[in-house]
């Protein structure tokens, strides 16, 4: 498998810049984008067999390391960790992603074509939470969602499960051996990976201190400040146009033109 570019830029919050890292996989000049944003205390890196993929397959892919996780910068104001925070610096990496419109013929837009690259969004947890959010909001160029490991519902079992998991997060470690033991326990449900996968996981998700020993790539202050979680699902709280419960809900004002809804235990899917 081929390594992804590396890049990063900066991105103002309510204390002054910070450097937002991402990794891009594929042609720059391909037309179809797909990015691809993390779960809560995880990074990047995580997607490398999945952008590898799309990318052999023709995509331009994208995947971001939230602020505080992975390469990016850890924020001094730790009040600053949010939904406001990651959005902004969403939108900015978008911006600077996506080339200015180009000419397209009327008989190219009847056929379907667009004057920009299509955007697809791939979100595993906080990842997909965001991927709404960005989504939801007025002229988002986000045509399709692919939503992993989260709901527009956040039932409080799954948020005690979350608040169990991150403790220890701040533990440091003698060698990568010892991250490896720990994430094979705290990632089990990353389903059967394969020892070569585990140990990729463990090198991606660990800092080396000056004192030799490693921590988790991520802020453990992240996931604690700054984030409201609500009962209530995310497209009525975004007051979104399209409806992302198993069900139309009552408080969103009407599904997107054209969609449809199918389920089966556990999912749903809006097609649109």
């Amino acid at each position: 498998m081929s390594e992804p570019r590396l890049d990063h830029f900066s991105s103002l919050g309510p204390h002054g810049f910070h450097n937002v890292a991402y990794t891009e996989w594929g042609d720059l000049d391909a037309r179809h984008l797909v990015v691809c944003v993390h779960g809560l205390t995880r990074n990047s890196r995580d997607f490398d067999e999945l952008a590898a993929g799309l990318a052999a397959s023709g995509y331009r892919v994208v995947c971001m390391d939230v602020v505080g996780r992975g390469d990016s910068d850890w924020l001094e104001h730790k009040e600053d960790y949010g939904f406001a925070q990651y959005l902004s610096d969403a939108a900015a990496l978008l911006a600077r992603l996506t080339p200015p419109p180009y000419k397209v013929s009327l008989l190219r837009r009847l056929q379907g074509a667009s004057e920009g690259p299509r955007i697809d969004w791939i979100g595993t947890s906080m990842g997909g939470l965001i991927g709404m959010m960005v989504a939801a909001k007025p002229n988002s160029p986000i045509r399709r969602l692919v939503l992993n490991d989260v709901g527009p519902l956040l039932p409080w079992g799954a948020l005690v499960r979350l608040k169990l998991a991150s403790v220890g997060e701040s533990a440091a470690f003698a060698s990568v051996d010892e991250v490896e033991a720990y994430l094979r326990d705290a990632c089990v449900s990353f389903g059967p990976l394969k020892d070569s996968q585990w140990r990729k996981l463990a090198v991606h998700s660990a800092r080396r201190r000056r004192d030799g020993r490693y921590v988790l790539a991520h802020d453990p202050t992240s996931g604690r400040s700054g984030t409201r979680w609500s009962a209530r699902p995310w497209c009525c709280a975004a007051r979104s146009p399209i409806c992302c419960s198993s069900r139309p809900c009552g408080g969103c004002r009407r599904a997107g033109p054209g969609s449809s809804w199918s389920s089966s235990p556990g999912s749903a899917t809006l097609h649109g």
